[in-house]
């Protein structure tokens, strides 16, 4: 996150009161691949909401898996050419 430029890190104490009672914890966590690479993974602590915003602005749209499958048949059925991509960082 921080090389795609989606988050600013703030030391405690640069906030304000209300912003520090309004963010949320960040659990990051490190893993070294077999080939020595470093990889990182982050989520927001589980239990915490923001109760200042909605869930509908805090959540992301996924797809059912019926509606995928759907999708899939008629494209297969006429004979669409389909392909994917992956997007770095797209979720952020």
């Amino acid at each position: 996150m921080h090389s795609r430029e989606v988050l600013e890190p703030k030391k405690r104490n640069e906030l304000t009161t209300d912003e520090g009672r309004n963010a949320l914890r960040y659990l990051m966590f490190l893993n070294q691949k077999n080939s020595g690479q470093i990889k990182g993974e982050g989520c927001a602590a589980g239990g915490l909401q923001r109760k200042d915003m909605s869930k509908e602005d805090t959540s992301s749209p996924t797809s059912s898996v019926e509606s995928l499958m759907l999708s899939c048949t008629i494209d297969a059925k006429e004979q669409q050419d389909v392909a994917t991509a992956d997007i770095p960082g797209a979720f952020m």
